[in-house]
């Protein structure tokens, strides 16, 4: 895995759950983008040069989910080339608390590629299973038919604290 991508999985959903508010201030707004490769690049700073990561397709969204519901801020992030790399990060801020989801990419056992949905709580990482094409606009609608569904159950769950 390559460690900038997945330290900035780790710090940005840290952050949208730890400090929502903060969150959307920083990355919601008319500069969120300008912020976002800041950040991207501070916390590449750090790692050994071969270990880095272009900020080539960071992007931000402000979608809804579903036709109605709550606004939700989709990170889009370089494209990732390994196993749970993250294509978007999705923060859902209202109603509280604030839910956080990847679309990350897969590789099944035998090569061939997919991606899954994680969520990210003050407790832990759920996987809700496979995704979709990664496309915001997909990611979203396929979100908004998730928190439709009452009963819906994630797959597995693993304790993982923020850090």
């Amino acid at each position: 895995m390559r460690a900038h991508h997945l330290r900035m999985k780790y710090l940005l959903a840290d952050f949208a759950v730890g400090e929502p508010v903060a969150f959307v201030n920083a990355f919601g707004g008319e500069g969120g983008v300008e912020a976002l490769r800041k950040f991207w690049a501070q916390v590449g700073e750090d790692l050994p040069e071969d270990d880095r990561v272009s900020e080539d397709g960071i992007a931000i969204d402000r979608l809804r989910v579903g036709e109605d519901g709550p606004s939700m801020l989709m990170l889009s992030l370089p494209t990732p080339q390994q196993r749970n790399e993250v294509y978007f990060l999705a923060a859902i801020v209202r109603p509280q608390p604030v839910r956080v989801f990847y679309l990350e990419k897969s590789i099944l056992p035998d090569g061939r590629e997919l991606t899954m949905i994680a969520e990210r709580d003050a407790r832990g990482r759920y996987n809700w299973g496979p995704g979709c094409e990664p496309d915001p606009r997909q990611f979203a609608a396929l979100l908004a038919s998730l928190l439709a569904t009452p009963d819906a159950q994630p797959m597995s769950f693993f304790e993982l604290p923020l850090r």
